[in-house]
Parts: structure tokens; C-alpha cells; sequence
């Protein structure tokens, strides 16, 4: 009974100093979906007694609103791309990140950690790509001159992201145009070939959102995709053949960062939130479980031989070696790109 009751009050101890005793919180979060374990949340909320509330958003351009707006308060932790993040911290006084505020931190490889800058703690990164199921595909998927212009098999069965960056981006490179370019001639031309995809399109939704919607129903069969989205939307249909490729013209680079929007958002429990989900046993749990490409170096470490060996989730060299990082655009080409976006309609 004595060493019984030693190994209880040892066991809480032990808890207590992971999650020391503060007034039980509510933490919002504002993400994609799929980003966050359910089972990691539920442990985090049953070991520290604090409430996880997500919020999904499925495309940036609705982010990004939020991010300017009065809303944004309401959010502890937004997950976004390192380039918006780097726009939007020069327009508003966010949390700033530190080794001694936040020790995990020093998890990250140092030059994600640089893109996502100090108002930022990277999370996870990849590449964007095309989602296709095999069993539809009668050519090989290997150029991103078929998103807009699709085989016979996929039209009116594709879905097209759009975003302020990446749609125009996409469209620049498959006009073999540099995909950060400000020249309102090349934008224009990248316009026209979203224009020209629309009668090929059947939803402008992201995959994930469309195939959670319409689960073993869609009709999806081709998509602009992030890598590790098959794996959701394998889950989300029941469909096994979807697949994943980098398209031979190569590809875009993303960093995911975990930021503050406003300095008073950073809440203890906020903080041990963070500190919890960069804990690298959590980290390659997560990763693994929902199958994105950790930026957490120590997570990395303890990944399984599968999760490694991922080739949507880590590229190849000659992959990296025809591909390009994001570059920082002007606002007012950002502002166009919106607009391009807005005029793009369903069918």
C-alpha cells in the first residue's frame, strides 16, 4: 500500500511538472484541417485541464482576411504560410518567439526556422503537387500542363485551389514564367490560363474540404493538391488509389508556421500548448498519424522507417534541384492575384 501510494504521488509529480498548475484556459486555434492529432489534443487537455478549440479554414484568401481583420484577436495560435506570415508582421504586433520563451524552438532546422522568422515557430513543411486516382487515370500524370488542360478522363472531375499565391503561381510556371513574378503581363497571361481551365473544373474547393463534404460520393479524380493529402483524402472517400505527384516542371517549396496574432494572445496556457505539440515525441506522432513532413529536427529523429522513406512527404534532390522556395511579392501584387481569384467562378 506504502509503495503504491508512492508511485501515485511520484506519477503526479511527474505531471505537474510538465503542465504546472495554472487556471484552466481555452486555447483557439485557426488551421487547416488536418494539422492537429485528436488523440494528442485529448491528452493534452486531459493532462493540463485546458480546452482546444479548432477552426478550419480551406483556403488562404479567407485566412487572410481573418488575419486583417478584428477577428483575429480571437484566435491564440493561426497557422500560416511563412510568406503571409512575413507580410502580416509588418502590419500588426504579434508574439515574438525566443529560445527562452519558448526552449522548443531549437527542435527546428535553423533555416525554417529563418523563413518563419521570430514572430513564427515552423511546423511543417512540403511541396505542392497533383492528387490523382490511378484507377481513373488512363496517361500517366506527370506535368501540370494536365491540371489545365486534363485528359479526357478527368475532365469536369478536377479541382483547382485558389489561393493568392500558389493559383497564379502554379499558372505562371506552367507557362514556364517564374511563379513569384510582379510583371502584370505575365499575370496576365497566368489569368488567362486559369480562365481557360474553368469549363474543365468541377469545384474550386480544396480537396480535402471537397472529398470530407462529399466523403465516398466525389467525383473528384484530379486535384491541385499539398503533399500528404492523399492520405486525408484516402481516409475521407474510402478511394485507395489516390495518388501524389510532383509534376516534371517542378514545384513550390511551403513552410507552415505556428504564429501569435497579437502578443496578449500568448496565454500560459497558450504557451504550454506550444510547448507541448513541438515536444518530439508529439511532434513525429502527430506527423506520422496525419502524414506531413515535420520541421522538427528531434521529432525527425525518432521517425519510423515508412514515414522516412515517404516520397511525397521527402523530396528528392533532383526534385529540389527544378523547384523554388517562396519569395516575398509586393502587397499590391498580392492585392491583383486576390483579384484574379475573385473574377475566377464555379461552373
Amino acid at each position: 500500500m506504502y509503495k503504491s501510494s508512492i508511485k501515485k504521488i511520484s506519477i503526479m509529480l511527474s505531471l505537474l511538472t510538465l503542465f504546472p498548475a495554472v487556471c484552466a484556459d481555452e486555447i483557439n486555434i485557426y488551421t487547416w484541417e488536418d494539422y492537429f492529432s485528436e488523440d494528442a489534443i485529448a491528452k493534452f487537455e486531459q493532462q493540463s485541464g485546458h480546452k482546444v478549440n479548432l477552426t478550419y479554414y480551406d483556403n488562404e484568401p479567407t485566412r487572410d482576411a481573418l488575419l486583417l481583420s478584428e477577428k483575429a484577436a480571437n484566435y491564440n495560435i493561426i497557422l500560416i504560410d511563412s510568406m503571409m506570415l512575413n507580410i502580416y508582421s509588418n502590419k500588426q504586433s504579434m508574439y515574438i518567439f525566443s529560445k527562452e520563451n519558448t526552449p522548443s524552438i531549437i527542435n527546428h532546422d535553423e533555416k525554417w526556422r529563418e523563413a518563419c522568422g521570430d514572430v513564427g515557430i515552423p511546423y511543417a513543411k512540403g511541396t505542392i503537387g497533383i492528387a490523382y486516382r490511378e484507377s481513373v487515370s488512363q496517361t500517366p500524370i506527370t506535368s501540370w500542363t494536365q491540371l489545365f488542360n486534363p485528359p479526357i478522363e478527368h475532365q469536369n472531375r478536377v479541382s483547382m485551389i485558389k489561393d493568392n499565391i500558389d493559383t497564379a503561381a502554379i499558372a505562371l510556371i506552367v507557362n514556364n514564367l517564374l511563379p513569384f513574378s510582379e510583371n502584370q503581363e505575365d499575370l496576365k497571361v497566368a489569368f488567362n490560363t486559369l480562365k481557360q481551365q474553368q469549363s474543365k473544373l468541377l469545384t474550386y474547393q480544396y480537396l480535402l474540404t471537397h472529398t470530407s463534404i462529399n466523403q465516398d460520393q466525389s467525383m473528384l479524380s484530379l486535384a491541385m493538391a499539398y503533399s500528404g493529402d492523399v492520405a486525408t483524402a484516402i481516409r475521407n472517400t474510402g478511394q485507395q488509389d489516390w495518388r501524389y505527384v510532383v509534376p516534371d516542371e517542378g514545384t513550390l517549396f511551403w513552410v507552415d508556421c505556428l504564429a501569435v496574432p497579437f502578443p496578449e494572445n500568448a496565454t500560459a496556457a497558450t504557451m504550454l500548448f506550444l510547448s507541448y505539440i513541438n515536444d518530439p515525441k508529439v511532434a513525429i506522432t502527430t506527423a506520422e498519424e496525419l502524414l506531413f513532413s515535420t520541421t522538427n529536427n528531434e521529432a525527425i529523429k525518432l521517425g519510423s522507417e515508412s514515414y522516412l522513406s515517404n516520397s511525397d512527404l521527402f523530396i528528392t534532390p533532383e526534385i529540389q534541384a527544378r523547384s523554388s522556395y517562396y519569395e516575398e511579392i509586393d502587397y499590391k501584387s498580392i492585392e491583383l492575384r486576390a483579384r484574379m481569384n475573385a473574377l475566377l467562378k464555379e461552373n
